[in-house]
């Protein structure tokens, strides 16, 4: 091995290191229900319940399988365990990319590493998210399409895995496969290659879903539902704010860093347009493709991390097309970032502390679930808490392991709740007492179940009538030993 490819070598797992230490001051922090529907289901899933075939879900299997293999392979018996090994593996998948991609592509990719994990965390990169995922994965399959030194077979596989993540990258993801078979088109070998890889995901996927309730539930259901109350704009919109972009008045630290790295795009698009202009135009057209959910610039955290995927594209291509000489402008952006950024990310946490702010509540409620139930209790959470049903070990009496308003307004999903009730075993709600999501069962539940107390105060959790009457003395006993009165 060559001793600069060893010196790339080194300063990746440098960054990778720090990457690790800036992911585990995170591993409790902040509770998410996106990330928790992936835990319940990927638990559904290695119990044996195919995807979407006993309940609903409108985003993407594949962060579900990739759950249900960490569940499987680590077996966590506790919420704290469950979150920190999924964070684990969120910072290991950093770790391992940006390893790969700065030995991969050298100072360039050292720039785009650093500046992307800098700025992520701050969109909740370091959860367990498919906006996540994507990141790396998406930006190498981008750069392969101009530097095609990779081969095509796993290009195209780890374009699929993005396909499998995330329904909004779909755009990108068609426009990838085309332009490669479009380069590829006169050699068969490699047009087989492509092909087959792109398959892969989808055929390993393809036995442990229901692809009937797929299509109706991640497809259908958001395209006529769903994506009408996300949209932000048009395609058009996509275009026009990497431009406009520039000139928001927000000064705030996450917007004057994606204010620059537009200015370094637009510098780089200027300086390379006349010499490349097909590669110029591609790159831009790619950026629009992949912003989909058109998020403000301006929303961080659980407002914008949806946004996360655009925001590393900006990153990724500004430095790719900046010509060498023009190199340190990402570089002092970058020293700019990790002082402007160091309360998001050289803070050190407490892990116990966070573990019991952002997760105590939902252990809270679900462990008197799990003393309290049978083999066949259900308990219905609304509108969000998957937590519950994963700690308690219980199950809905419907599709619906969470219930939004938006769900509401659809007639199926409204009458397969009310049908619901009539389930013998429907032992458990958990009904906050100002329900906008799922509105009008509040009379239903004070004639027919208990509100349980928790030192002396009505908590969220209503339980059947005749369940307590029903309870044993052990059980009677655990529930005193957590402070709940009924």
């Amino acid at each position: 091995m060559k001793k600069k490819s060893v010196l790339w070598l080194v300063l990746g797992t440098v960054i990778s290191l720090i990457v690790y230490w800036i992911y585990r001051q995170h591993f409790l922090h902040i509770s998410f229900v996106d990330e928790e529907d992936y835990f319940l289901i990927g638990k559904y899933l290695i119990n044996g319940t195919k995807l979407y075939s006993k309940y609903f879900s409108h985003h993407q299997p594949g962060a579900y399988v990739i759950s249900g293999i960490i569940q499987k392979i680590s077996e966590p018996n506790t919420i704290y365990l469950l979150v920190k090994r999924h964070r684990q593996f969120m910072a290991l998948w950093a770790m391992g990319w940006c390893l790969f991609l700065v030995y991969k592509y050298k100072f360039r990719g050292l720039l785009a590493v650093l500046a992307i994990e800098i700025i992520s965390v701050t969109y909740f990169k370091n959860m367990f998210l498919p906006e996540s995922l994507v990141i790396y994965p998406l930006v190498f399959g981008v750069s392969q399409i101009f530097d095609d030194n990779f081969d095509n077979f796993w290009w195209a596989v780890c374009v699929s895995f993005v396909s499998s993540l995330l329904a909004p990258l779909w755009p990108i993801v068609l426009a990838l496969f085309l332009i490669k078979l479009w380069i590829k088109r006169k050699n068969k070998r490699e047009v087989l290659k492509i092909i087959l890889g792109g398959l892969i995901p989808w055929l390993i996927l393809l036995p442990i879903l229901n692809v009937k309730n797929y299509i109706n539930d991640a497809i259908l259901v958001n395209l006529r539902y769903y994506v009408p109350q996300v949209d932000n704009g048009s395609w058009w919109s996509s275009a026009t704010r990497l431009i406009s972009l520039i000139f928001a008045k927000s000064v705030d630290i996450q917007v004057v860093t994606i204010k620059a790295f537009l200015v370094i795009l637009w510098i780089g698009v200027i300086s390379q347009y006349k010499p490349n202009k097909t590669k110029v135009i591609l790159m831009l057209l790619l950026i629009i493709l992949t912003d989909t959910r058109r998020q403000e610039i301006t929303k961080t955290g659980f407002d914008g991390f949806h946004g996360l995927p655009w925001i590393a594209m900006i990153i990724w291509t500004s430095i790719k097309i900046l010509p060498k000489k023009l190199a340190f402008l990402p570089f002092l952006l970058i020293l700019y970032m990790t002082f402007g950024f160091r309360n998001n990310n050289f803070i050190k946490r407490d892990l116990d502390t966070d573990y019991y702010v952002h997760y105590s509540q939902q252990l809270d409620i679900a462990e008197p679930i799990k003393i309290m139930k049978n083999e066949d209790s259900k308990a219905f959470v609304v509108p969000d808490k998957p937590l519950i049903y994963w700690h308690s070990d219980t199950t809905p009496p419907n599709r619906f392991v969470f219930f939004y308003k938006w769900m509401n307004n659809i007639d199926f999903m409204k009458q397969e709740v009310a049908e619901s009730l009539n389930n013998e075993n429907f032992d458990f709600w958990v009904y906050p007492d100002k329900n906008a999501d799922l509105p009008g069962f509040e009379n239903y539940l004070v004639d027919n179940y208990t509100r349980l107390k928790r030192k002396g105060e009505y908590v969220n959790l209503y339980v059947k009538q005749g369940i307590i009457d029903g309870l044993s003395e052990e059980q009677r006993a655990k529930l005193s030993f957590y402070n709940y009165e009924y």
